[in-house]
């Protein structure tokens, strides 16, 4: 009976170490840049969604960004939109946002005009590195 109870203690105090250890290193990797969708250096725009992507600067023709609602369960949410439009047409597949963009913390729900407002951030830095850039209607 001992044993098991030795084996059934242990055993918590790991689910408890590797519990405190995740959220440790979540913690660590949560910087400043960590709620980015973008940044810009060395001559190249670089998305950051789950790998990051980069372009030239010199190869994009404009970024064009929109918002869309969703809504579960009775609630509704809005995300934002962003494609690259390169000089030769080709168009970027879509990268998706929310608010946490904009309050660099994690958000749960995001309101329209949160998202307006983001976007207008995301705008303005992009149009400080003489990218152009435009809202289109929702999707």
């Amino acid at each position: 009976m001992i044993d098991n109870r030795i084996l059934l203690e242990s055993g918590m105090a790991l689910v408890v170490l590797v519990a405190c250890l995740f959220f440790l290193i979540k913690r660590g990797r949560q910087g400043q840049d960590f709620y980015d969708i973008l940044y810009i250096s060395d001559g190249k725009l670089t998305i950051l969604a789950g790998i990051p992507i980069s372009y030239s600067l010199e190869d994009i023709s404009r970024v064009e960004f929109s918002t869309f609602a969703t809504t579960k369960s009775g609630f509704t949410n809005f995300m934002g939109q962003l494609r690259i439009i390169k000089k030769d047409g080709r168009i970027s597949r879509p990268y998706w946002f929310d608010s946490s963009v904009l309050y660099q913390k994690f958000v749960t729900k995001s309101t329209k005009e949160e998202m307006e407002e983001t976007i207008h951030m995301l705008m303005a830095k992009l149009e400080s590195q003489g990218i152009s850039s435009r809202m289109v209607g929702m999707k």
